[in-house]
């Protein structure tokens, strides 16, 4: 996640395709919206060199 500060997957979790770790990303993201203290950070996926691919801004 980001929002000027990174937190990283400590699971290192690996997906088979983009659509995968996007989808993964999108119920990460949702999941944290209902804490309502993450709003406005995003759920960033990466590749395994660690080159953004994709970012799901988390709330409203």
């Amino acid at each position: 996640m980001e929002n000027g500060s990174r937190y990283p997957d400590e699971t290192g979790s690996t997906f088979s395709s983009l659509e995968d770790a996007m989808a993964n990303g999108v119920a990460l993201a949702r999941e944290l919206a209902e804490d309502g203290t993450w709003h406005g950070f995003y759920v960033v996926v990466a590749d395994r060199q660690g080159r953004e691919i994709g970012r799901i801004r988390i709330g409203l």
